[in-house]
């Protein structure tokens, strides 16, 4: 006995889209839950060492050590030249953004 009309086309249309979905918009291949959670649990590990690493770069970023800075060095803000010492304006850090 063959299958029922509506089971058919939906196997039909399910072929077609599977086909386009992995060929012609490369999208991944399907596999079972277990051959997925495989992957997954490789990507964990990649995941957490790429985690580890980019903390040890933020904290080595954190120990680098300071440059002393002329207090005389000559900024331009939005009212012409000013000495760094100056663009405080007594406040005890200033934020400076250098362009090129």
């Amino acid at each position: 006995m063959s299958a029922t009309p509506k089971l058919k086309d939906w196997q039909q249309r399910r072929g077609t889209i599977i086909g386009i979905t992995t060929k012609e918009l490369g999208a991944p291949r399907i596999v079972d839950r277990s051959a997925f959670q495989a992957e997954l649990d490789a990507l964990l590990v990649r995941e957490k060492a790429h985690t580890r690493e980019g903390d040890a770069i933020a904290a080595a970023r954190g120990r680098l050590p300071m440059v002393e800075i002329d207090a005389t060095t000559i900024l331009i803000g939005p009212r012409g030249p000013v000495t760094l010492l100056d663009a405080f304006e007594g406040r005890r850090q200033l934020i400076a953004y250098y362009f090129m």
